[in-house]
C-alpha cells in the first residue's frame, strides 16, 4: 500500500497539496494561494489528509483547535505526525508517531537524547546554572525530507532546552535515529 493524494488541511477545511522535496530553499506552500496559506498559517487548527492507494481509503489525521504536522516518507508508504508538545493522548517526548499507509500505527517516537556539539554544550551550561528547567526538556517539532549520500532521507526535528534543536536522520522502518545533520537554535 501506497500513500497517495497527500494534503493539509486547514481549519476550514480546505485542503492543498503542499510542495515536499529534499531542495534547501523549497516551500512546502509554493503552489498554493496566499488566501489559503494565510489560511493554514493564522488559524489553530491543522491537519492531514491522504488516501490509501488499492483500497480508497482516505485517512483524515484532524482534531478541533489542535495543530497536527507531517509528511510522508519518501517512498510513501508512511507519513510522519508531529503533534503539538501539550498534545492530551502524545504528550511531548512521545508526540511523533509514524503511521502506516492505512493510518495503523506504526511506531510511537520518543525523543532521544541530542547527540551534536551543541546539545553536549548546552547540556553542560544547563547542569552548571539549574536556572532554567523548561517543561519539556525534549520534543518533536519538525520533519521533512534531505539528500544525504545520494539518496532522500527523512528527518526529524528534536527540540532540546525550549530554543535548541537538532535535526536527526530517522529510519521509518525502525523508529532508530542515525546522524545529526544540524543543530542551532529553533
Amino acid at each position: 500500500m501506497n500513500i497517495k493524494d497527500f494534503q493539509f488541511e486547514t481549519e476550514l477545511g480546505n485542503r492543498f497539496i503542499p510542495n515536499i522535496t529534499p531542495n534547501i530553499g523549497d516551500s512546502l506552500f509554493e503552489y498554493v494561494s496566499d488566501d489559503l496559506y494565510k489560511e493554514y498559517v493564522n488559524k489553530a487548527t491543522k491537519g492531514l489528509f491522504w488516501v490509501t492507494s488499492g483500497s480508497r481509503r482516505a485517512v483524515n489525521l484532524y482534531e478541533s483547535g489542535v495543530s497536527i504536522f507531517g509528511i510522508p516518507t519518501p517512498d510513501m508508504q508512511r507519513v510522519i505526525v508531529i503533534y503539538p508538545m501539550e498534545h492530551t493522548l502524545n504528550r511531548a517526548p512521545r508526540n511523533a508517531i509514524i503511521y502506516n499507509a492505512d493510518g495503523s500505527v506504526h511506531r510511537i517516537l520518543n525523543a532521544p537524547e541530542p547527540i551534536s556539539d551543541l546539545a553536549k554544550t548546552r547540556s553542560r551550561f544547563m547542569a552548571k546554572t539549574k536556572a532554567f528547567n523548561p517543561p519539556h526538556r525534549l520534543y518533536f517539532h519538525s520533519v521533512r525530507w534531505v539528500k544525504a549520500e545520494g539518496e532522500i532521507v527523512t528527518v526529524v526535528g528534536i527540540g532540546f532546552d525550549r530554543d535548541w534543536q537538532e535535526e536527526r536522520i530517522l529510519n521509518p522502518e525502525t523508529g532508530k535515529f542515525g546522524e545529526c545533520v544540524s543543530s542551532g537554535m529553533r
